[in-house]
């Protein structure tokens, strides 16, 4: 009997050795792991306060959004990217006829018969025009009427968007009267003439077929013209800056720019001056910064969208602009303005609308 109590003892005593070791070894275990969750609170606590250190440092552009309280919602449909002054036209965006409703085809021969939209405007038969030397002409706020420019021997297809014709008009009044001429087209100055307007589809295809880069892509639009001298010779931008230096300076206030510059990435050297309306805030950055209109977009694009940092500046008409890039997100997008803020809203014709605020 004393035998068997002895071994019971002893086989006691060992297990409680081990229930021992096991707890030892469990409290070893969890003193790591807090210890390692220490180090991890640690760390970043430390990534946390280098960061606010470098944000101070290097503090990121402040969003100039505005508060969702402070903005409406626009709604702009997918083929609205297509539409308006900033659209970019090239072989690979080509110029959407059917959205912008410019589907009929313009009949040189009967222009008087052709049937366009309410959009643009064939000077051949514009209200001003003179059918006697066939120049177009403005009324003046007197009520006198003087010609501005004659129309070249495509004249028949010499067709405008309206607001780049009244944009055009208003500048060559001005020209007019800034330099006392009676008119541009006479003998009291260097004539001017409106060569090539708007172009429709079939024409555009026979005049780019054979230069993926041609600048004919740009007259689809209706907001670009090609300028000639009184005997249709080619008016090139270094003759522009001589001889028609007032146009030249000046033309960014009524909303054009050169469409190819030789001094940005679009060269089109020795071409015939192809003047593009954009709007004048836009023709003002663009001039101001030497900037063409592929330029210009990619970096409204790149740089200046809805979530970062505004494209913001003020002009030389005292007024400051705001300009924003929103993409596409499908039918319908989504486009926040300022509330009771007066806006344009410009598709690119690539994948997004170019938002200008007027603050």
């Amino acid at each position: 009997m004393g035998s068997n109590n002895q071994k019971t003892k002893s086989f006691a005593t060992t297990d409680g050795k081990k229930k021992g070791f096991k707890n030892k070894k469990a409290r070893q275990r969890l003193v790591t792991a807090i210890f390692v969750v220490i180090i991890l609170i640690l760390l970043a606590l430390s990534a946390l306060i280098i960061g606010k250190i470098m944000n101070t440092l290097n503090p990121e552009p402040t969003p100039t959004v505005p508060n969702n309280n402070d903005t409406v919602q626009i709604y702009k449909d997918a083929g609205d990217v297509h539409i308006g002054s900033l659209v970019l036209v090239n072989s690979t965006s080509p110029f959407n006829y059917e959205i912008n409703g410019m589907t009929d085809v313009l009949d040189a021969t009967k222009p008087e018969e052709s049937v366009l939209p309410e959009s643009l405007v064939n000077l051949w038969i514009y209200k001003f025009k003179n059918t006697d030397n066939n120049d177009t002409k403005i009324t003046l706020p007197d009520g006198t009427k003087i010609a501005t420019y004659g129309l070249g021997s495509l004249a028949t297809k010499t067709v405008l968007h309206k607001d780049a014709l009244g944009a055009f008009n208003k500048m060559l009044l001005d020209y007019c009267d800034t330099l006392n001429l009676t008119s541009v087209t006479g003998e009291s100055a260097s004539g001017i003439n409106v060569a090539w307007g708007w172009s429709d589809s079939s024409e555009i295809q026979n005049d780019v077929k054979d230069d993926p880069n041609s600048p004919f892509y740009d007259h689809s639009t209706g907001m670009t013209l090609t300028l000639r001298d009184a005997h249709n010779q080619t008016i090139t931008e270094e003759i522009l800056k001589n001889d028609y230096k007032w146009i030249y300076d000046n033309a960014y206030k009524y909303g054009f720019v050169i469409r190819y510059t030789t001094e940005c990435a679009c060269d089109r050297e020795n071409a015939a001056v192809r003047l593009r309306y954009v709007g004048y805030e836009h023709a003002y950055y663009m001039t101001q910064n030497n900037l063409c209109l592929e330029e210009y977009l990619a970096l409204i694009r790149e740089h200046h969208k809805y979530s970062g940092e505004h494209l913001t500046f003020t002009a030389d008409n005292g007024k400051t602009y705001e300009i924003y890039y929103v993409a596409c997100t499908g039918d319908p997008t989504n486009i926040s303005v300022p509330k009771n803020a007066e806006y344009t809203i410009s598709g690119d014709n690539m994948n997004g609308f170019i938002v200008t605020v007027v603050k």
